[in-house]
């Protein structure tokens, strides 16, 4: 499957941490002020779209952009996944930046994640965060901060292993959620079951 790159505006990691994913990508897309963090990463863009009430620096020429008004019932970074679907082939969408913004914007990004085609990742300063829909390990995250979040309000029951609080069959949702946690190896394993799914976060 192709990668699609969508940049949004908020705290983002330094090119280091989503190296990889640049590498991989197919696509690059800037919501809005999300095309200051391609700037600062010297990344050229495929397409820059929103209202541009936040964007600070300058495109460069030849940059294709398509400006939609401030009034709007979409977010910018709903309008760049809005987008990465209507494409031909089907993307992997990964998100970069977004973090420490506005909560509203903060819990629209979130509501992603149960939509149909959802990201697969997150990108912020602080961590990234990946949508868990079936058993899956990670590695190279000994001392790292693990979370893992419900995002429903219909329990997941998850099992882990590889952390210090180990979770067994733990009921995970929006009333119940596993914060602070860390990983005691250099991998970790996390198993879910029923449910859309949950998010794990890994600190940078």
């Amino acid at each position: 499957m192709k990668k699609a790159l969508i940049f949004i505006g908020g705290s983002a990691p330094l090119l280091d941490a989503y190296r990889s994913e640049l590498e991989e990508c197919d696509i690059c897309i800037a919501a809005d002020s999300g095309y200051d963090i391609a700037l600062r990463d010297h990344i050229a863009i495929d397409l820059l779209l929103g209202d541009m009430d936040s964007i600070s620096g300058i495109p460069a020429p030849g940059t294709s952009s398509r400006e939609f008004p401030k009034d709007k019932d979409l977010t910018d970074t709903e309008l760049a996944v809005e987008h990465v679907h209507d494409l031909e082939e089907e993307h992997e969408i990964v998100l970069i930046g977004g973090g420490e913004g506005r909560f509203d914007h903060t819990m629209a990004l979130i509501s992603l994640f149960l939509r149909p085609s959802p990201p697969v990742r997150w990108y912020t300063a602080l961590e990234c965060l990946h949508l868990i829909t079936s058993p899956c390990a990670f590695s190279n995250v000994s001392g790292k901060t693990i979370a893992l979040l419900g995002i429903t309000e219909e329990p997941v029951r998850v099992s882990t292993k590889g952390l210090f609080w180990e979770l067994q069959d733990f009921p995970l949702s929006l009333k119940d959620q596993s914060v602070s946690n860390r990983a005691i190896s250099d991998t970790f394993s996390v198993r879910p079951e029923g449910g859309k799914g949950i998010l794990v976060s890994i600190s940078s």
